[in-house]
């Protein structure tokens, strides 16, 4: 007796209901062949069966991508079941495609390959409460740019593609060994969520490669602490582009860097319950609705906004050359300077604009995480905005060399005011902080009108104040503030000290000239960076 669509139906339910008890699915939906027609058109021996998961409410990156990684054991043993029930001999071909999607994805109608209104106006069969649905609830309520579909639609086909494994271990998504950083296409999809994020870019910025390595770079550095899985990513990716042995991407590490594309448009976003012109996408815990947030801005003077139009003409260590001889003119040997007027015109004039171009940024700084430098700012206020980051800048030290590609900067800044929105660590936990990173930090939103705001109200974009609830979704940026001291080096990307092998020797140092001994700890670092073989630019 041949099986029936009713009785893969049935079996289906009974997965569904201990999926759903076990993970916390909020739903599953069997769709296409099965379903329609009354599962006239199924074919046994070589349908696939359809699924869509609403997955349940998760915090972040880390917890997505632990999520779906946890579906693996449910979905081989589904795999298996159907492949028996079936009567299928081939032990490799996958039966079911499994597209986990989140409650905002259902609102914003996105589907992995582009469909449009797929999940409002498709039919579908409601495994948890066994009936046939026209529509998933909520579907089509919000809506998107064509760059948010893309770049959502994308990350749902990598969900896809990771969840594609059959009987045997065949996997749809396979290890990534090529001499890319990241395979192009989640470049291009990265260039897509900042392309929304910044409407202010010109157009054809979606389709550049370095703005979507580089936003994903960016990221990680930012997130590095929070996750041991995080920090792994981005230490392979920064050997990837060029910083020792090379090790191929595991479908884990490419489902991970999708769902840091998913944040790149989560933690800027919003969907409301209206129709939006610049529809946007919402992070999974914000719980108020928010607009589109702008691009940081600084308090103080606004410089001029230099966009990077053209590539810069000179190699990374030539430009920095040039820099560091503009700004520390005359100087042969480790030099210190601490008077702040002082400091500030050779910072300025080191990292003025522009120091960001079509072809990348060639100047960048040294601490572990490591990251290009964009953005410069004497505040005027006695700190500096570098990125995103304050610095109360306390001493620098010039440090040149015979051979101009070892020529680096030293930046040691003093502990800042803790704003006060966090209760203070006890001595325990700065300890362990200490310990870990060299340094405590805080976090926090800064209002246009001077509020300060924690880190959780900046991404649910609204604080409650003086017995009213205030939308800040558009007025607010990110800010770090480095509660202890704090240091870092600042040299070319190209310089010698961009080498994965030096990192924690360094990271090892800066600790020590933190604790107050810059100056007797700097010669030692530099004759450790002078040691560093130096590095080929292309």
């Amino acid at each position: 007796m041949s099986v029936t669509p009713l009785d893969v139906r049935i079996a289906l339910e009974l997965w569904a209901a201990d999926l759903i008890e076990q993970s916390g699915v909020e739903n599953l939906y069997l769709l296409g062949s099965l379903i329609y027609d009354n599962g006239n058109q199924f074919d046994p021996t070589n349908s696939d069966i359809d699924l869509v998961i609403v997955m349940p409410e998760l915090k972040g990156v880390t917890e997505r991508y632990r999520w779906m990684e946890s579906l693996g054991d449910p979905i081989k043993s589904l795999e298996l079941s159907m492949l028996q029930l079936l009567k299928r001999v081939d032990a490799g071909e996958t039966i079911t495609s499994i597209t986990p999607i989140t409650a905002k994805e259902v609102q914003a109608d996105v589907h992995k390959d582009g469909h449009r209104g797929f999940y409002k106006e498709n039919r579908f069969y409601d495994l948890l409460n066994r009936k046939f649905v026209d529509g998933i609830p909520q579907a089509g309520t919000q809506t998107l740019d064509r760059f948010g579909y893309g770049a959502l639609g994308f990350v749902q086909k990598i969900r896809n593609e990771f969840l594609s494994v059959s009987v045997n271990g065949t996997t749809a998504l396979r290890e990534f060994e090529g001499v890319d950083p990241l395979p192009k296409r989640f470049m291009r999809a990265a260039a897509l969520a900042m392309r929304i994020n910044n409407p202010e870019l010109p157009p054809g910025a979606e389709y550049d490669l370095n703005e979507g390595l580089d936003s994903i770079g960016l990221y990680l550095r930012q997130n590095r602490d929070v996750a041991p899985a995080l920090k792994e990513i981005q230490n392979n990716l920064m050997v990837r582009r060029g910083r020792g042995n090379r090790k191929p991407l595991s479908s884990g590490d490419q489902l991970l860097v999708a769902e840091v594309i998913y944040q790149l448009l989560a933690d800027r976003q919003s969907l409301t319950g209206e129709p939006l012109k610049n529809e946007q996408v919402a992070d999974e815990h914000q719980r108020q609705p928010k607009q589109e947030r702008p691009a940081l801005k600084e308090t103080g003077p606004t410089p001029r906004k230099i966009e990077p139009k053209e590539d810069s003409r000179l190699p990374s260590t030539a430009f920095f050359y040039e820099r560091f001889r503009a700004a520390f003119p005359g100087i042969t040997q480790l030099s210190w300077f601490y008077d702040r007027d002082e400091i500030s015109q050779r910072l300025m004039r080191l990292l003025a604009p522009p120091i960001k171009f079509k072809n990348g940024a060639p100047i960048w700084w040294w601490r572990g995480g490591n990251l290009q430098i964009e953005r410069f700012v004497d505040q005027r206020d006695g700190t500096f905005l570098m990125n995103y980051e304050e610095l109360l800048v306390e001493r620098i030290a010039a440090v040149p060399a015979q051979n101009y590609k070892y020529c680096f900067v030293y930046v040691q800044t003093e502990p800042m005011k803790p704003t006060g929105l966090y209760d203070p660590p006890d001595a325990a936990r700065l300890a362990r902080r200490l310990e870990t990173f060299g340094y405590d930090s805080e976090e926090y939103g800064l209002v246009e009108d001077g509020m300060l705001v924690t880190r959780a109200e900046y991404d649910d974009g609204a604080a409650y104040r003086d017995g009213k609830l205030i939308d800040i979704s558009s007025r607010s940026t990110l800010r770090v503030r480095y509660t202890t001291p704090y240091n870092f080096l600042i040299a070319a990307n190209g310089s010698p000290i961009n080498n994965p092998h030096f990192d924690s020797d360094l990271e090892s140092l800066l600790n020590q000239a933190a604790l107050g001994h810059s100056e007797n700890v700097l010669p030692t670092l530099t004759e450790k960076v002078l040691g560093l073989p130096s590095r080929r630019e292309h």
